[in-house]
Parts: C-alpha cells; sequence; structure tokens
C-alpha cells in the first residue's frame, strides 16, 4: 500500500466508525412525549427553566462553600408522583428536564452545563467544573459559536427555549460530537503516522485499525467528553518527542512540550506527559520542553492558579482521594483489560511492550512513556476498573497499538499471518460488535425505543411504574410518565416498597436484594447487540444499555 493509501485508509475508519450511531440519544422533539400535552409550551419550559437555574446556584454555592456534597438529585427514601399530572411533580421535574436536555450518557451534559455557566461579554470565563479542562471546553465553546453564526444552531443563554425545542438541543449535541469526530479521525492518522514510523506502512494500517476499533475508543469518540480530544494533543505530542532522536532537538522537544501542555490543559490525568521532554533531553532542550507544557497547561486553565484552592478540592472530590495502588487492584485492572479490550490485544501488547523495550531507539521511547503514563494515571486511580475507566488510558492505548501493529511487522511471515488473524478475530469482531451496538442504539430498534413501545403497549394506564432511581435517559426509556403512578425508591432502604412493575437498566436489576428480586418474574427484556457474548456489566454502554420489566408476582405465587 503506498503513503497515500494508509492516509485515505486512516481517515476512512475515522470518519466510518466516528459516524456509525453519532447521533444516539440525543434529545428530540419525541421527547417531549414525558409530558402531557397541556404541559409544553412556553410556559412549562420557563417553569422548568426556573427549577434547572435555582438547582444550580444551589449547586454553585456549594461549590463556593467547598461543601463535601452537592444539593442531592439521587433518591433516598420513597418518592411518588399520582397518575394523571398536568405539570410535572416535584419528584420527577429534575427527570422530565433530563429528558428534554441530556443526551443518553449522563456525563455528556457537563460541557454545556460549563459553557452555560460562563458569561464571555462579560470576560468571565470561569468553568463550574475544572475537570473538563479549558483545552477542550474553550476551544469547543468557539465551534458551538462559530456554528450559530453560520446558521446551523442557535445558541440561548436561557435554557428554557431548549426545554421547549429539545430537538435545538439535540443540533448542540451533535455539532459537538461531530467537533469530536475530527479530533478522533486526526488521532486514528496520527496512530497510522507513528506505526508506520516505527515499522512501515502496514504497521500503520494495523495501528491504525486496532486503535479505531478498541471498545473504549469507539466509546469516547461518540461522547463531548476531554479524552479523545486530549489523545490526539498526546500524540502529536509523542511524535514531535520521537522525531527529537533526530536532528534539531531543541525545537522538536519544545514542540513536544507545547503539545504535551494541550493534551494536559484538555484531561489534567494526562499532566505527568508534560515530563516526557525529559526522557529525551535531560539537558536544557529537555527542561525547556516541558516548562513550556507546564506554561501551556497553566495558560489553558488559569483559575488552577487563580483559585487553586477551590480546585484541589473540586478535584479531590470528584476525582475521589488517592487510593493505595495494590496487586489486587492490579489484578482486577487486568481481568477487566481482558475481558473488555480482548485477551489477543492485552497479550500482543504486553508482548510489544516488551520488543520495543529490548529494540530501543524509537520503539523503546514510545513504550516508556505509554508504560510510564499508565503507571501513574493507575497510581492515582487504581479503584477504577470498570468499562468506563478505560477513558483515562485512550492515549496509551493509542501507543500500545502502534506498539502492536509495529511489533507483528517484525516477525516472520508466518508468525505475522497468524498474529493477524487473530487480531482480527478478536479485535476486529468485538469493535465490530460495539458498532453493531452505537448503530442500533441511534434508531428505532435501540433497547430504550423497543423498552417504550413494548411498556406503552402492556401496562395499563395508571398502573405503578416503579424505577430504582429517578428516571433519566441514561436508565430508562421515554415514557408518557404522567399515564403511571411513578413511584422511585432505593432498593437498599428498610422496607422499599414493591410496585406492580419495576423498570430498570443492567445495575438497577443488581441492586435488588434477593428477597425483592424474588418477588417479581422478568415480564420483558430488551439487550443489546452481543449481549450473550459480552456479561452486560462489562458491555455496559449508555450508546444501548439493556432494560428489564420487572412485573410482581401474585400473592399465591410469592
Amino acid at each position: 500500500m503506498p503513503r497515500s493509501g494508509l492516509w485515505l485508509a486512516a481517515v476512512a475508519l475515522g470518519v466510518g466508525t466516528g459516524f456509525c450511531g453519532w447521533r444516539g440519544g440525543l434529545p428530540s422533539a419525541r421527547r417531549l412525549e414525558v409530558l402531557p400535552p397541556e404541559a409544553r409550551g412556553p410556559r412549562a419550559a420557563r417553569a422548568l427553566a426556573d427549577a434547572w437555574r435555582a438547582l444550580y446556584e444551589r449547586i454553585e454555592r456549594s461549590h463556593a462553600e467547598m461543601s463535601a456534597e452537592e444539593p442531592v438529585t439521587y433518591i433516598r427514601g420513597v418518592e411518588r408522583a399520582p397518575a394523571g399530572w398536568t405539570a410535572p411533580p416535584p419528584p420527577l421535574v429534575n427527570s422530565v428536564r433530563s429528558f428534554l436536555l441530556q443526551s443518553v450518557n449522563p456525563d455528556e451534559k457537563k460541557a454545556f452545563i460549563i459553557l452555560a455557566r460562563m458569561r464571555p461579554w462579560k470576560l468571565d470565563f470561569q468553568p463550574l467544573y475544572v475537570q473538563y479542562g479549558g483545552g477542550i471546553i474553550y476551544p469547543l465553546g468557539a465551534w458551538l459559536w462559530a456554528a450559530s453564526k453560520a446558521g446551523l444552531a442557535r445558541l440561548s443563554p436561557d435554557p428554557a427555549y431548549y426545554l421547549e425545542h429539545p430537538d435545538a438541543m439535540g443540533r448542540l449535541y451533535a455539532l459537538g460530537r461531530l467537533f469530536m469526530l475530527l479530533f478522533q479521525t486526526g488521532a486514528i492518522v496520527l496512530v497510522a503516522a507513528l506505526g508506520r514510523r516505527l515499522g512501515g506502512v502496514r504497521a500503520g494500517l494495523v495501528a491504525a485499525a486496532v486503535y479505531a476499533l478498541l471498545p473504549p475508543v469507539l466509546e469516547n469518540a461518540h461522547l463531548i467528553k476531554p479524552h479523545a480530544y486530549a489523545a490526539f494533543w498526546a500524540l502529536a505530542s509523542v511524535w514531535f518527542l520521537l522525531s527529537a532522536q533526530g536532528g534539531a532537538k531543541r525545537r522538536a522537544l519544545l514542540w513536544a512540550g507545547l503539545l504535551a501542555g494541550v493534551a494536559a490543559g484538555s484531561n489534567l490525568a494526562l499532566a505527568p506527559l508534560c515530563a516526557a521532554p525529559l526522557l529525551v533531553g535531560r539537558d536544557r532542550d529537555g527542561l525547556l520542553g516541558s516548562a513550556a507544557g507546564a506554561l501551556v497547561l497553566a495558560a489553558l486553565n488559569p483559575y488552577l492558579i487563580v483559585a487553586p484552592r477551590a480546585y484541589a478540592w473540586e478535584l479531590t472530590v470528584y476525582a475521589g482521594a488517592p487510593a493505595s495502588p495494590s496487586f489486587a487492584a492490579l489484578g482486577r485492572l487486568a481481568v477487566s483489560s481482558a475481558r473488555l479490550l480482548g485477551p489477543v490485544f492485552c497479550a500482543g501488547a504486553a508482548a510489544a511492550a516488551v520488543w520495543a523495550l529490548r529494540r530501543g531507539g524509537q520503539p523503546r521511547l514510545a513504550a516508556l512513556v505509554a508504560v510510564g503514563l499508565s503507571a501513574i494515571v493507575w497510581a492515582r486511580f487504581p479503584a477504577l476498573v470498570d468499562a468506563g475507566a478505560f477513558r483515562l488510558y485512550l492515549p496509551m492505548l493509542a501507543l500500545a497499538a502502534v506498539l502492536l501493529g509495529a511489533a507483528v511487522e517484525a516477525l516472520p511471515r508466518a508468525a505475522r499471518a497468524a498474529a493477524l488473524a487473530l487480531l482480527v478475530v478478536d479485535v476486529g469482531a468485538r469493535g465490530g460488535l460495539w458498532l453493531a451496538r452505537l448503530r442500533e442504539g441511534a434508531g428505532d430498534g435501540s433497547t430504550r425505543a423497543r423498552a417504550a413501545a413494548w411498556i406503552e403497549a402492556s401496562v395499563p394506564a395508571g398502573s405503578e411504574l416503579g424505577f430504582t432511581r429517578f428516571p433519566a435517559p441514561s436508565s430508562s426509556p421515554t415514557l408518557p410518565f404522567y399515564r403511571y403512578a411513578v413511584t422511585v425508591f432505593d432498593p437498599a432502604a428498610p422496607a422499599p416498597p414493591q410496585p406492580a412493575w419495576l423498570v430498570v437498566d443492567q445495575a438497577g436489576l443488581g441492586s435488588l436484594d434477593k428477597d425483592l428480586a424474588n418477588r417479581y418474574d422478568q415480564a420483558a427484556s430488551f439487550l443489546p447487540v452481543g449481549a450473550r457474548w459480552l456479561p452486560p456489566d462489562e458491555a455496559a454502554s449508555f450508546a444501548d444499555a439493556a432494560v428489564y420489566v420487572l412485573k410482581r408476582r401474585s400473592p399465591t405465587r410469592s
């Protein structure tokens, strides 16, 4: 394959995987079904907007006071809402608003919340949350502003407009995801370029394909979150870091540091990458590169300096207090990696790292960055071992794919063919399965859409519907909640209620104790593509999450 073919293949991988199901789970006019017809319109939207504003005023107050907990929005005890309401009752106000404003991933709204609390016309750019670094928030805000000027969307500081027109909110999400897609495609091109640099064109193609099809990469490429975006800048930094081993060392290390600063300024977990230039130049050049990275990180997040105490508190609250690494935690991460990423990729990446360390030169440097950064991130977050934890490791997964492609290319012909076949079977099939889930989750065949249709057809109006958390797009299908008597309860509470019907996701199903679960039959289940091959807890994806409908047994069967 010629070099131009490699770039075209990498772009095709980025665009093809990125656009597959890219609009899945977004707010739309259809979400208005959660409200009765008389509760739709400007007046109702204003009431919901006022409640939203009051909630975030309390959240801002909790930040200012450095309270250990924001206002509670999760269930404590039992909350009930009768059927037939014409205005959202207090227990369902937040739920209704979430269906009109949020996507299926509960974290994706944070970028819009951060931007909504800024006042650019007053030169107020202070974020409410600092976990989403200024390196992504400010460019994303500029992107959305430019889109509004081009007539592609409407930006309004008043959430009432979007509560009345959820399809307009959906367009903003779609534009944000398009922004992410551009950088995800760029990251795949960089993976291909790094693979070609270390092992040739075929190594670059293998690396790009492997990285593009890894489940956490596919998941985060479809979300407005900093991780896939920051991976692009981290890989660009590594490119210049490897270039520094040739000529123009000072310039290369300076660029490596500057780009590492952008990556860290977007995702603070990558801050240790700013020290990477010192791996190449343990001298003035390396120090200059690292200092440049630290300066860019600070420039993109000035409030870390302006209000260090507040944001140090926030990072502790939201990231959790540092836990102690242990062999047990490392073992849990290894098991989770094998389940989510696949045993072939994990074993191959480990073998490729050993190969690179022994080979020396640029492969060794890439391996040192990948292994070192992984170790530092894991040491900070050793307790994060679920599927969502792998968002923290996207740049390292990219470098693992690069080293894997180069190591496979260095094998004898027969061994190389066998290794490629194993990668196709494991990584290719696994990635294809996740792409199918993303595609299904974006259409009428999604688990939530099928569950909603079944409930409306099978559960009589006025029946008691139970939920183990307040209904939201992340955990519940879109339903006309006003037709049912809704009970939301904490299953761990003493003597929990037993509604006639329960609607739960995988986590809700697992939260039921044995006694409560034995009082219900599974009336219907709506599982994502490939649920029989991947355990639901490990394959958890908000894109097309499992939904279960349980019916309380009659007393004679209890």
